[in-house]
């Protein structure tokens, strides 16, 4: 019976990578002082913050980490994603994959002013974003390999989030599992070993009549979630769309005092909770704000 390894073949092997996998090996001492730092700080509340208030305890962005920003086609992740990461106030570029770059610009000029734009306002935005904003001109999908170039390249420009929209575009078979696992392990890595917060866009799969959809909707590898930090999910609320249609003597309007999105905290490595939270959205300047009853 064949095995495995032989001696001679064990013996290569451990000629080659001993001295690699050495480097990785670290006496607890090695740690003592990050150690100490974390365990008198605990699990302190650092990091970037969304633009909400009621947020801010619950979750905050800090670097090499992966975020999935996930909800069907339409629920507005693009829109949202794009006032968030303005919001932190660092350098950024946008990856965005579906979209012409001069309409991503567009609607991020629209929410950084809050307000529709013109000529005058799109000239103000580069010359204030100039050194702050880079976007990825690429339409067509993009192969995965390239995608982590990119990640590196970002992080020569000082980049501190990269914006990923989204993961249909990256160059994976819809159905080919393995390979989206390895891209997210990818992004992963990438994340950790250049130090930029990746915010990456998935799909969920159409929710059945009154499911509400969750990281395990999101289609695609279970790899996508189960690798993510953290992983939020946008829902519209298609009921109060479709109630605002009727004629006002037959609309219910407990349903039209309702939030017109609801986005889930639904997975929180690094702290934990677990929240839902009710957003208005402005049309005019494309902003989500916090629903107010």
């Amino acid at each position: 019976m064949s095995t495995v390894f032989d001696n001679d073949d064990l013996d290569r092997f451990m000629d080659t990578y001993k001295a690699q996998e050495s480097a990785y090996v670290v006496p607890v001492s090695g740690f003592e002082q990050d150690f100490t730092k974390f365990a008198e700080e605990g699990k302190k509340m650092s990091g970037a913050a969304l633009p909400w208030d009621r947020t801010h305890e619950y979750i905050r962005f800090n670097p090499g980490q992966l975020t999935v920003w996930a909800g069907e086609n339409g629920s507005g992740k693009s829109v949202l994603l794009g006032q968030v990461v303005q919001n932190f106030g660092g350098r950024f570029l946008v990856a965005s994959l579906e979209m012409r770059p001069v309409e991503t610009l567009y609607r991020m000029a629209c929410q950084h002013f809050g307000r529709k734009i013109d000529g005058l306002g799109a000239k103000s935005y580069c010359d204030e974003m100039d050194g702050r904003l880079w976007v990825y001109d690429q339409l067509d999908s993009v192969e995965w390999e390239r995608i982590i170039v990119l990640i590196h390249y970002a992080r020569e420009l000082g980049c501190s989030d990269i914006i990923l929209d989204s993961l249909v575009k990256c160059g994976l078979s819809r159905d080919d599992y393995a390979i989206q696992a390895k891209f997210v392990d990818k992004l992963q890595w990438a994340a950790k070993a250049t130090g930029i917060h990746i915010h990456l866009v998935a799909h969920t799969r159409k929710p059945s009549q009154g499911e509400k959809p969750s990281k395990y909707s999101i289609r695609g590898a279970a790899e996508i979630s189960d690798l993510a930090d953290t992983v939020f999910i946008l829902r519209r609320n298609y009921r109060k769309e479709e109630e605002a249609e009727k004629p006002f003597a037959n609309q219910d309007q407990e349903v039209l005092r309702q939030p017109d999105a609801f986005l889930r905290l639904d997975k929180n490595r690094h702290y934990g909770e677990l929240r839902t939270w009710g957003l208005q959205f402005n049309p005019e300047s494309m902003n989500f704000t916090d629903y107010q009853r």
